[in-house]
């Protein structure tokens, strides 16, 4: 919507949202539309897991993802879609909002995990930069 700054939301919820958005558009374009519903599943769970954990319905990230949520859901459910949209004061219809688009830095992983294994077994697992190098 016009006036709200998402960058000022929680920005975990705001990774969350826009991996979702990109993997759904992934799975629109391969036709995987079990796929999708799965990650609009995952994205209304993290959105409701920041909602209970203290970051409030009224956070820009959420209404982000919510809106997120109603686009992708247009697609597979469309009335539901709908009427989301209107509930989140958006003139109809949600087919006339075009599809979002992702930004590529709230892609960029902080931590990668690197598992150490001998003869095939898992001896430990390490959370380490992506931009680790030799020298490190």
């Amino acid at each position: 919507e016009p006036g709200i700054d998402f960058s000022k939301g929680d920005l975990e919820l705001r990774k969350v949202s826009h991996k979702a958005l990109s993997d759904i558009s992934f799975a629109v374009e391969s036709f995987r539309f079990n796929v999708v519903v799965a990650r609009i599943m995952e994205l209304v769970n993290a959105a409701r897991k920041a909602v209970d954990s203290g970051v409030g319905p009224s956070d820009a990230a959420v209404r982000e993802a919510v809106e997120i949520v109603a686009i992708s859901l247009s697609l597979i459910a469309p009335y539901a879609a709908e009427e989301m949209w209107e509930v989140l004061g958006h003139e109809p219809s949600v087919a006339r909002a075009g599809w979002p688009s992702v930004d590529p830095k709230l892609l960029t992983q902080d931590s990668v995990t690197a598992i150490f294994q001998i003869n095939g077994k898992i001896k430990s697992r390490v959370e380490v930069s992506p931009d680790i190098t030799d020298e490190a």
